[in-house]
């Protein structure tokens, strides 16, 4: 098993050290073919193992299925926060909700 909690911890540190300026840091994360929501669960379950505390994860969604973003966006917990996601397969790639 992958060991999360230390990957995004050091993420988290790393941007605390260089913008300190920066009242509270974020991680992005983009997940491509992201289903309903299985790894940010996982991560989470991780993390709350490790009692590793993190701000802010902005989470950026791709998936070809409507209902699949629908339902991930619905089940996803901090520290993870839903940013943008796209309904796309690889020849129509466009953001939901965009209109474009």
């Amino acid at each position: 098993m992958y060991d999360f909690p230390a990957l995004f911890t050091s993420f988290h540190q790393q941007k605390l050290g260089t913008q300190e300026l920066l009242a509270k840091p974020v991680i992005r994360l983009l997940d491509v073919g992201c289903g309903i929501g299985y790894f940010p669960g996982l991560v989470v379950e991780e993390l709350r193992r490790a009692a590793a505390t993190l701000d802010t994860i902005e989470y950026d969604t791709i998936d070809i299925s409507a209902y699949a973003l629908e339902v991930h966006r619905k089940n996803l917990r901090a520290p993870f926060i839903s940013n943008r996601s796209f309904n796309t397969s690889i020849l129509n790639f466009r953001e939901q909700g965009s209109g474009c």
